[in-house]
């Protein structure tokens, strides 16, 4: 072969050929595969191939980056004859049919790298030419031809092969180029436009879902896999007059489609798909060849009653507009645009062939990057296609379902356009029964004793053994039981009976678990409440129970509100205690009756009291105990509790203990807060199981202090866990196990559990929470409450024996409802509104929420009943409260105010204290003009989000600290709060400070300064006021940071 003969001069890429270059790289190719009538002469081949490389300057062109040149060149050969390589296999056999020998052989041509600066960048391979049928296959580099050209190339080379003439010379792509460039330089004001066009479609386009378990944000691998479509049952004609019915070409029928089946599959309410235009617009484009061929941003928008219909109007005129303004995207535009949209589709018409050629077997263009990419063509012999996809980000079994079910869509949308997009996928009675099968758990078969009598009976077999243990005191079962009991005695004699809740506000001590206990043995329900929490609060829960009767200390009773029930002081009243029989007073309980009312928070604006029973709770009990020590014995195992009972959160370090014969470690508030406190707390007396919520347990273990984590099980819950603090745990505790450990408080603590071995799984961006535990059933279902396939998102609602009696103050159409699976006519379930999906294997990944719930350090919070408080201040006309990442990897509350004269931080803070418990006041408060809406009215919340990026967090102008006081103060803060610079005016919580972060801080400074009260850094949250405070309290010197 000859050397080829270059012109010195270089042209610019085009936008598509900087994509395909750049971001996909040499081995990307477009391939055609035709059906040829042998034999086939292959001198009049060549001379076809010579005349069409000779009429198109793009089929001789190489890629050339000189030196210095931060993009590479056109550069275009004069003479032909090495511009393509034709070659030869001597027998089509198994290759005509269209089925698996092809795409092998396909695919071996496609990973066949091209060289960009000596060519050839054409390659065609005849197999069996002296066959009766032979093959052809077109491979070219994609950035020399799309799959257009290559059906307009196939077309010229059957035109000379037949000795016909060819229309007039085309117009060559390097001039093409130039033009894309002048114009997207163009200042007129059409092109502005186009420009503004491409801008916003990078500005506003959503996130890419995450379409059944392929990896988001995966780099492109260069490496294609192909899964067939099976179109045969899909008859052209009937798909022609869908279209027409519609008022739309075929491809936009189909395309519409692609979008209805990915926003299924992923759950998104808003797509935006990389749909691929031909990019020959102008009229004398149509027959030339090269990458003409480019992605465009085609958007979707998805709610529960969307229609096919509706959907495809959406792409119909998203199309319109991106095929406007195509020519005006530049090569950062497509190629942001390939590689960020979760998928993307193209489609060809082929039109008649001429002979040799009888028929496309396969057209395949390059995916520019996108994991996830549908090719259909229509043609005479109806339609095909097969779905490309990144084999680094999506398995074979994704795709080959995913290509079944775009099928399966297909054929309800020309049933009935008017179909919601969510019910185009009907799933048959098999996948339902798997589906339901999988969200079962066995039957418990513990017997429904309540739990304050598992206890007195375990108190007789182990009577000596610790139950208890306290900071200061120390209870065996028989003297916990016998405390109890007196308790139980005395509150009797005061009224307490079955049903008749009882207020429980005392410290964590071991005096809280009897009368916790106690309470029960009277057969009332406890109503744990929390001393920190605002007095109106408080008011609420005791009048919203009705409880006549409230168990606490002398020392808290002065900040408890005063609604006329009687106050048993167990300290106070100890004597009168004392006098009563230490026997059981034999109160019977129904399985049915109340055990406690929990109270979590409403969207409403007011706190939900949720009403637990004695059979939820003692199948809860058993279930879990069941769960951790199935193949050991619990007797003994102590179990550390460091959270409030005025969550649920601890109540599976109480009662688990208490009816398998363990032993309850009663952690103190400061040192639940402080890892090398706690450390120091538990020398010599290591925890065998610690329950903690994930942002708890990442404080506490940041001081890497020995002994914080616990020698069995590490139990985690009330947010979602992620692989790097599973990481972190491991590291320090490798012998720890770790049980993943999820359920609202409507369900009895929890109802699954997924025990997270030592690798991370690519399936599911956090630790799945799981399976349910014996005696739940944890279903996946849509918003009619059918279950949905695996892989696809959907609320989770549970059934089963935890699911509680319901709402104190019952919701017309709340979250409680019957089971539409249960044989039983009165059971009931419960829709937790979290979002989640299964998992191949049957766990359960959760998703986010499907409202604007958020839990934050492990409480559930309705920004909803924030809002409502914000509302009652005069100053604030407007506001959203939404949860923002913060710069520890957790969340935190900010709040966004329309206030013409806002308020200081300080006054809200306050303001809200006496309304809201601490956890749930935000950590940033935002003045905006108005708040953003999105196209449906509602409040967008991820344009909020935005205004957070660039709006300061500091009221105060900067003050250096003074003295030496205030600038350990700051540099414990920044370090804390990831703030460079901290000043002496600037506020703790104003700089994304809370509680528990609140916490350690004064931990630290008692290193430096020796006592500080614990919560001086809520009362004084400025650099300058706790220095003063610590001037005035503390001892310079005097902590362990002083010596």
């Amino acid at each position: 072969m000859q050397e080829t003969k270059t012109e010195a001069v270089g042209f610019r890429l085009s936008p598509q050929q900087e994509q395909l270059l750049v971001s996909v790289g040499t081995t990307q190719a477009t391939q055609c595969a035709v059906l040829l009538d042998g034999p086939v002469d292959l001198d009049r081949l060549r001379g076809a191939l010579a005349d069409a490389t000779a009429r198109h300057e793009i089929l001789r062109t190489t890629f050339v980056q000189p030196a210095g040149m931060r993009m590479p060149q056109q550069v275009i050969a004069t003479e032909s004859s090495s511009a393509w390589l034709l070659e030869e296999e001597p027998s089509a056999a198994g290759l005509t049919g269209g089925g698996e020998e092809l795409r092998k052989l396909l695919a071996r041509e496609a990973k066949r790298e091209f060289d960009l600066q000596s060519g050839p960048l054409v390659r065609v391979l005849v197999a069996g030419a002296a066959e009766e049928s032979a093959l052809l296959v077109l491979s070219s580099c994609a950035a020399c031809a799309d799959a257009s050209s290559l059906l307009l190339l196939l077309g010229e080379l059957c035109a000379s092969y037949g000795v016909s003439e060819l229309s007039e010379e085309p117009v060559q792509y390097a001039d093409y180029a130039e033009w894309r460039h002048e114009l997207i330089a163009d200042e007129e004001s059409a092109v502005q436009d186009g420009l503004a066009f491409w801008r916003e479609a990078g500005a506003d386009r959503p996130s890419a879902p995450r379409v059944l378990f392929a990896l988001r944000d995966q780099p492109s691998s260069g490496q294609r896999a192909f899964a067939a479509l099976d179109l045969r049952e899909i008859d052209l004609a009937q798909l022609q007059r869908g279209a027409v019915a519609a008022g739309v070409t075929v491809a936009a029928f189909l395309e519409a489609s692609w979008h209805a089946l990915v926003a299924h599959m992923s759950g998104a309410s808003e797509l935006v798909l990389a749909g691929w235009s031909e990019g020959r617009m102008q009229p004398d484009l149509d027959r030339t060849i090269g990458p003409y061929e480019q992605p465009t941003p085609i958007h979707s928008r998805f709610q529960e009653t969307t229609t096919f219909a509706e959907i495809l109007d959406q792409v119909r005129r998203s199309r319109a507009l991106a095929e406007r303004w195509q020519d005006c995207g530049d090569g950062t535009d497509l190629t942001a645009l390939a590689g960020q949209a979760a998928a993307g589709w193209s489609f060809h018409t082929v039109g008649p062939l001429s002979a040799p050629a009888r028929a496309i077997l396969a057209l395949r263009i390059a995916p520019a990057g996108a994991p996830l990419l549908l090719a259909l063509r229509a043609g005479e012999l109806g339609l095909a296609g097969e779905l490309s996809y990144d084999p680094v980000a999506v398995s074979a079994e994704d795709a080959n379902e995913l290509a079944e079910r775009f099928v399966t869509v297909l054929h309800s949308a020309l049933a009935d356009p008017s179909t919601p997009a969510g019910q185009l996928l009907p799933i048959d009675s098999q996948e339902r029964d798997r589906l339901l099968s999988a969200s079962s758990a066995p039957a418990s078969s513990a017997p429904q004793t309540s739990v304050h009598e598992r206890f007195g009976e375990q108190a007789k077999l182990t009577p000596e053994r610790p139950a208890v243990i306290g900071a200061a005191q120390t209870l065996s079962y028989a003297e916990l039981d016998a405390a109890a009991n007196r308790l139980a005695n005395h509150l009797q004699q005061l009224g307490s009976q079955s049903e008749h809740p009882v207020g429980l506000c005392m410290e964590r001590t071991p005096a809280m678990l009897v009368a916790l206990l106690a309470i029960l043995k009277t057969g009332s329900a406890y109503v744990p409440l929390n001393h920190e929490h605002p007095a109106a609060r408080l008011s609420h829960q005791l009048r919203d129970t009705g409880a006549r009767m409230l168990v606490t200390e002398d020392h808290l009773l002065a900040d408890l509100p005063e609604l006329g029930q009687i106050a048993v002081c167990v300290d106070r009243d100890s004597e009168a205690i004392a006098g009563n029989a230490s026997t059981s007073p034999g109160c019977q309980v129904a399985s049915e009756d109340l055990a406690y009312v929990m109270y979590t928070s409403g969207s409403t604006g007011t706190p939900k009291g949720v009403a637990v029973t004695h059979a939820n709770l003692a199948g809860y009990a058993s279930s879990i105990a069941a769960r951790l020590f199935s193949d050991e014995d619990p007797a003994g195992v102590v179990f550390g509790v460091a959270s409030a009972i005025s969550t649920d959160l601890g109540n599976t370090s109480i009662f688990t203990p208490l009816v398998s014969g363990g032993t309850i470690r009663l952690i103190g508030a400061e040192a639940a807060m402080d890892g090398e406190l706690l450390a120091a707390e538990l020398q010599g007396a290591p925890l065998d199981v610690l329950k903690i919520a994930p942002s708890h347990l990442r404080a506490l273990i940041a001081s890497n202090a020995p002994g914080v984590l616990p020698r069995r099980w590490l139990v985690l819950g009330g947010e979602a866990l992620s692989w790097e603090l599973v990481e972190q745990v491991r590291a320090q505790a490798p012998g720890c196990r770790i049980l993943n450990h999820y359920g609202p408080t409507e369900t009895t603590v929890g109802c699954t559990t997924y025990l997270v071995d030592d690798q991370c799984r690519p399936d599911s961006l956090t630790v799945p929470i799981g399976f349910p535990l014996v005696g739940a059933r944890a279903h996946v279902l849509d918003r009619r409450l059918e279950p949905v396939p695996i892989g696809v998102p959907g609320e989770l609602c549970i059934a089963g024996g935890g699911v509680a009696r319901g709402y104190l103050a019952a919701e017309a159409g709340g979250p409680f409802t019957s089971d539409p699976f249960a044989e039983e006519s009165d059971a009931r379930m419960y829709r937790t509104g979290d979002r989640v999906r299964r998992l191949r294997d049957g766990a359960i990944e959760f998703l986010g929420r499907l409202d604007d719930q958020v839990k934050i350090r492990g409480y559930r919070i309705e920004p909803g009943e924030i809002e409502a408080s914000l509302l009652s201040h005069a100053a604030i006309h407007q506001v959203a409260v939404c949860a923002e990442d913060d710069e520890r990897g957790g969340l935190r509350l900010a709040a966004y105010m329309v206030a013409p004269e806002p308020p200081a931080v300080k006054e809200l803070r306050a303001f809200l204290g006496e309304r809201l418990p601490e956890h749930m006041i935000p950590s940033a408060f935002r003045t905006v003009e108005a708040l953003p809406l999105s196209a449906s009215g509602k409040i967008d919340r991820r344009a909020l989000a935005g205004i957070a990026e660039v709006q300061a967090r500091r009221e105060a102008e900067y003050v250096a600290p003074r003295d030496e006081v205030e600038q350990q103060i700051a540099e414990i803060w920044g370090e804390m709060l990831g703030v460079a610079r901290v000043g002496a005016l600037d506020d703790f919580f104003a700089l994304g400070g809370h509680s528990l972060l609140a916490t350690q801080a004064t931990m630290r400074i008692r290193r430096l300064y020796g006592e500080i009260p614990l919560r001086a850094l809520l009362a004084a949250p400025t650099v300058a006021a706790l220095a003063e405070v610590i001037r005035a309290t503390g001892t310079p010197g005097a902590g362990d940071g002083g010596q």
